[in-house]
């Protein structure tokens, strides 16, 4: 029993860090300076103050971590410890974990007019992230109303 608790943390330790691998992927480039162009630069969330080392270290961990649980659910999956219907309820977890990620980078960006396009994006990702949850209910409902092998 302790095994299997352990293995659904590791899985949800993955799609947890999913979201700071997306920001990883896209975002941690630091801005040095404004975009050519752009004089008065805006955020509409300060970026977190990180040396090359410490995105580099979340980078990292976050990937250590995905692959982790990825490689958790499918061996459960294999083994047939988990269902494979909680593919459909960890897929959309973890693209609510995307949402998040891209939003925060896109937020700490230096830009003009950060305050409308941020909080256009905000509101966007919002609705995609209700889609997602209720997506994700959905089919661990479909989970509980199976029958106990």
């Amino acid at each position: 029993m302790a095994q299997g608790n352990l293995r659904s943390a590791g899985i949800a330790l993955g799609v947890v860090a999913v979201a700071p691998l997306t920001w990883w992927l896209t975002f941690a480039i630091p801005d040095e300076a404004p975009p050519e162009g752009l004089q008065y630069a805006d955020y509409l969330l300060n970026p977190p103050n990180l040396t090359g080392r410490e995105r580099l270290g979340v980078g990292l961990v976050s990937l250590i971590a995905v692959v982790g649980g990825a490689l958790l659910l499918v061996d459960g999956i294999r083994s047939r410890r988990f269902a494979r219907g909680w593919v459909g309820v960890v897929v959309p977890t973890a693209g609510i974990a995307v949402c998040t990620g891209f939003t925060y980078g896109m937020v700490t960006k230096a830009v003009s007019g950060a305050n409308i396009g941020g909080s256009m994006l905000i509101v966007v990702s919002f609705a995609v992230v209700l889609v997602l949850i209720r997506r994700s209910l959905s089919c661990a409902d479909r989970l509980r109303s199976r029958p106990i092998r």
